[in-house]
């Protein structure tokens, strides 16, 4: 099951961050667990640690291994840069509205303008799953699609130079000038943010964020918005006149 609205992927794409009342940007639920009150045990246990942990650390990881045939594992990830405060609110909410949007589900992504939840029957910290990439772009070509194609290219390189950067925090942001010789409607600027969940050591962040960038010059870099969203990284990218 998934949940798109126009509006709020317009915000999305924007880098809208906003401290409360946050709707989905989207969201997957899989594989039903009804009459296993064990399994729902543990989610509560682990989505209990989860809401303790994020407004300490800004993430959170936790696992129940329970009997051995049942086991959930979860984390919760918000946007870098964030306060305390406007992190904690935002998983809060994404656990409520896990019985809303998900009930009776063990296999769950949530993604928010500020915040991201995942659980799931299987131990998926440390990994990257292959595909399942969420595109989210305008419908709006850029005036100058060649250089403007140039400019998100650049942008990308800049944002893993960033996120390098960030150490362990594994999160960047970059502005990139689209070409002046070859601006037609006024300038512009490039601007992104990339961000991957603490579970991962730093190379394999770049192997999630690499298969993101490939997604994004192959279907979007022409855009005057586009997202790319997975269960371990994610990329916005959008523009504002200068």
């Amino acid at each position: 099951m998934a949940f798109f609205n126009h509006l709020l992927l317009l915000a999305h794409l924007l880098l809208l961050t906003v401290g409360s009342a946050e709707e989905p940007i989207y969201y997957n639920c899989d594989k039903p667990f009804a009459g296993n009150g064990t399994l729902a045990s543990y989610i509560t246990d682990v989505l209990t640690k989860i809401k303790a942990l994020s407004s300490l650390n800004g993430y959170a990881l936790s696992q129940d291994t329970g009997d051995g045939l049942n086991q959930v594992s979860g984390l919760a990830q918000c946007q870098g840069g964030l306060t305390a405060a406007v992190c904690s609110a935002c998983v809060d909410q994404a656990v409520n509205d896990l019985t809303k949007y998900c009930p009776g589900k063990l296999e769950v992504s949530i993604w928010y303008p500020s915040c991201y939840l995942r659980i799931s029957g299987e131990d998926f910290l440390g990994r990257i799953v292959k595909g399942g990439e969420i595109l989210l772009r305008s419908t709006q070509e850029a005036p100058n699609p060649v250089a403007f194609g140039l400019a998100v290219e650049e942008e990308l390189s800049r944002l893993k130079k960033e996120v390098r950067a960030s150490g362990s925090r594994l999160f960047g942001t970059a502005e990139t000038n689209v070409p002046a010789n070859h601006r037609k409607h006024g300038a512009l600027k490039v601007f992104g943010m990339a961000q991957c969940t603490h579970d991962l050591r730093a190379s394999t962040c770049f192997v999630c964020l690499n298969r993101l960038y490939d997604r994004i010059m192959a279907n979007c870099s022409t855009r005057i918005g586009c997202s790319v969203l997975h269960t371990s990284c994610y990329v916005r990218l959008g523009i504002h006149e200068v």
